[in-house]
């Protein structure tokens, strides 16, 4: 995330999925949050910009310190590693310090968003338009060496010091004190507060394989999920004309659906049910099983395996047996129920 000038950033979002041996898939949510935690009315809205840019067939985006959210990338990093890593804090920055620090290849894919916004957005901070330009204000070529100033001693500060510096140290006071200057509403009680969430993971099964992805209330996992799903049975067994004519239906159509229903829903997880409701056009057990796994938490294996005595409409309860992280119950939502209430479970 911090090679990929325009496309990633520290200061972001991430979700980290992740499928630990004998364990349930879980997804560490560390989308950003609106900040703004204990300021007057009369502070907000101001300090962001609209730019439009022609990139993607145009789009309008906000830029400038009220732009500027609570991130939450280290801190879903930090919780993820917290439950499941083994290496050291330092060494997992160890890398990207040496990266920071020496410089790194401009990849052509930033390079190519970079055309689009590399003066209006990147050249409203000095650093950050030295960095991407040469020094006769013309973006770096791919493949070009990219120092960014004062990265790398941050990440070493991250390294020496923890998350909790980016979200209640040093880092996280000058952040405030930038943005706040400069008319944004983030506050040190926003990055204190931050927590990362983590979530059951969306899971469907395509083929033999096992897909653990993001959940609602993140629109990304659910579109995967239906692309993935409507090209579950391609007419070959390797790339032809057909089946990619196929995967791009595919594509035009899940994408356009969030582009049309999620993207602005106010509530992004009913919108992303509806998403995979419409796989009961295709299948009816395909739909069933994205139910099960949406509202439940169950994995493919353990949808496969369930039977009518394992199940307690009166009471709500699913019992699952023999999972990869031993017997547990899962809780209906009132649609699974009615799922089962309606007989739809192979007996």
């Amino acid at each position: 995330m911090n090679t990929e000038p325009g496309v990633c950033a520290l200061a972001g979002s991430a979700f980290i999925t992740i499928w630990a041996p004998g364990k349930d898939p879980v997804t560490i949510d560390g989308n950003v949050t609106v900040p703004g935690s204990g300021l007057p009315k009369a502070s907000r809205s101001k300090g962001a910009y609209t730019v439009k840019l022609d990139y993607g067939g145009g789009i309008e985006t906000l830029v400038g310190p009220g732009s500027v959210s609570v991130p939450g990338s280290l801190a879903a990093l930090d919780e993820a590693w917290t439950k499941y890593g083994r290496a050291s804090w330092s060494e997992i920055f160890a890398p990207t310090i040496r990266a920071t620090r020496n410089g790194f290849p401009l990849p052509a894919a930033c390079h190519y968003y970079l055309q689009y916004s590399g003066d209006c957005i990147f050249g409203r901070s000095v650093d950050g338009h030295s960095a991407l330009h040469d020094e006769h204000g013309q973006l770096r070529a791919p493949g070009s060496n990219i120092v960014v100033p004062h990265l790398a001693d941050t990440m070493a500060q991250i390294a020496e010091e923890g998350a909790r510096s980016f979200y209640a140290g040093d880092l996280a006071r000058k952040m405030v004190t930038h943005v706040h200057d400069g008319g944004g509403m983030l506050t040190l009680d926003d990055l204190r507060n931050y927590h990362a969430i983590e979530r059951a993971c969306l899971s469907v099964q395509i083929g033999p394989w096992t897909i653990a992805t993001n959940p609602p209330p993140a629109v990304g996992g659910a579109v995967l999920a239906a692309m993935l799903l409507a090209c579950a049975e391609l007419p070959a067994k390797s790339w032809c004309s057909e089946s990619l004519a196929l995967l791009v239906r595919a594509q035009r159509a899940a994408l356009g659906y969030r582009k049309r229903n999620l993207d602005l829903a106010d509530d992004v997880g009913l919108e992303a049910e509806k998403l995979l409701e419409n796989l009961s056009v295709r299948s009816i057990q395909l739909q069933n099983i994205a139910l099960l796994s949406m509202h439940c938490g169950l994995r493919a294996d353990e949808i496969f395996s369930l039977r009518w005595n394992s199940v307690d409409i009166e009471k709500g309860l699913i019992f699952v047996k023999d999972s990869k992280g031993g017997s547990r119950t899962a809780f209906m939502t009132n649609k699974v129920a009615a799922m089962f209430a309606g007989g739809q479970l192979e007996r």
